[in-house]
């Protein structure tokens, strides 16, 4: 894994966001939680601007994106506009634009399998959950289509914060300008692992500018007051560790990612990093397999349709990916056998189905790259079993290095499960 020794030097607990609502006409980039960002404004040193003030809002503006084109090595192509609102007025502005989001049904899968690995509760909305989590705490958003900055200011003041939000949004524009994210967000939307992977490298690339402009550019006065604060939980609901996971990691990973690829170059081989960005999670995660294009192979399934019945129907096929696997394995064990027996994953399909009675099957198999690392993977499974109530059955199939898993069925109906791939 990449150095993040930067985040560790600042003492920083990297901040939740929603990083990307998606829709066929519409991807807006957000910075709901940044690095320091839920810090009360008046604990910051506030730069006011007055008629006498050389130093206007405007001047202010034009020098914090100088500051960052400086440390990207990018220069803007267009002009950008940054707009200010107050909280409630950005809030009905995104509300507008959360209701024609049309993300519901990729929301409502993910609430199943979340709630069939018992990872949220039962009652949870999932979609109300981010959009309450989403508005409570955005900081300010890049529009990638109408090419606009939004931020937060009550008084249209340039706070620390507001500096620092600026300056990671302002790189979502350059990237914009310089690689038409655009275009290859929408190249990778209905793949997770796509998504997930891609996001990594563009939330990596402004949360690295985000932090060398913190250590450059703010006054030692105000990186202690900043530096003194750290994320706390807001008021309201308890975020689920998985929800948490899945949303710092495009930020904590893929920061590391950037990293190396800078170790490996400079900010030319960043930028070429958009021509073949990764596709895979594992990739971000261990950047050597990025840059050896380690590729994941297609997993083949019987038709368990058939198998089960045609009381039963497939919701949802897709890959849980290294990350997922990973985080899953952090809170149901401990962060050590999570990372032993997840580094050897080499690939994995899953299945959601829904049967008679409401009732829901979660089927995996999961391809490791040599003997040893599945087996360390069985072993995590064991351990899941005996400190977990979630219904879970499983093997290793024959002398292949895979291991299938099925959560939410009785013991006859695993069997017949097990039969199926066995003869597949």
């Amino acid at each position: 894994m990449g150095n993040i020794s930067i985040l560790k030097q600042y003492g920083i607990k990297m901040p939740i966001h929603k990083s990307k609502i998606q829709h066929p006409s519409k991807i807006i980039f957000v910075t709901l939680v940044l690095i320091l960002s839920l810090i009360s404004e008046s604990c910051l040193s506030t730069k006011e601007t007055s008629s006498n003030d050389l130093n206007t809002l405007e001047v202010q503006l034009e020098n914090i994106l100088n500051n960052v084109e400086q440390i990207r090595g990018l220069k803007r192509t267009e002009d950008i506009k940054v707009n200010f609102l107050d909280k409630q007025g950005l809030k009905q502005k995104l509300t507008a634009e959360l209701l024609t989001v049309d993300n519901k049904e990729s929301t409502y899968k993910l609430e199943i399998l979340l709630k069939t690995l018992k990872l949220i509760g039962s009652d949870v909305n999932l979609s109300e959950l981010l959009n309450s989590m989403y508005l409570q705490n955005i900081l300010g958003y890049y529009d990638i289509e109408t090419r606009e900055i939004y931020l937060i200011s009550e008084s249209n003041t340039i706070t620390p914060s507001i500096e620092l939000t600026l300056a990671h949004e302002y790189v979502h524009a350059l990237q914009q300008q310089h690689f038409d994210i655009l275009t290859l967000t929408k190249n990778a939307e209905g793949i997770t692992e796509n998504e997930s992977s891609l996001l990594a490298l563009i939330e990596g690339d402004a949360t690295y500018v985000e932090l060398k402009y913190l250590d450059k550019y703010l006054e030692k006065e105000e990186r202690q007051k900043l530096l003194q604060h750290t994320y706390t939980e807001s008021a309201g609901y308890d975020t689920p560790e998985i929800l948490e996971k899945i949303m710092l990691f495009p930020y904590g990973e893929g920061f590391s990612l950037v990293t190396n690829i800078l170790s490996e170059g400079s900010l030319s081989g960043l930028n070429e990093s958009y021509n073949q960005p990764p596709i895979t999670t594992e990739q971000v995660i261990h950047p050597r397999k990025y840059f050896a294009q380690e590729t994941a192979p297609e997993i083949a399934f019987p038709n368990v349709e058939i198998v089960l019945g045609q009381e039963w129907n497939i919701i949802h096929q897709e890959v849980l990916g290294e990350f997922f696997l990973k985080a899953y394995l952090e809170i149901v064990t401990n962060k050590s056998i999570a990372a032993t027996s997840s580094s050897g994953w080499e690939g994995d399909k899953y299945q959601l189905l829904s049967g008679p009675n409401g009732n829901i099957l979660l089927l995996s198999l999961l391809r490791w790259e040599s003997a040893k690392d599945t087996h360390e993977f069985h072993n995590a499974l064991k351990k899941i079993r005996l400190s977990s109530d979630v219904n879970m059955r499983f093997e290793i199939l024959g002398s292949t290095n895979q291991v299938l898993v099925v959560v939410g069925s009785n013991e006859e109906t695993y069997k017949m499960i097990v039969q199926a791939f066995q003869t597949f």
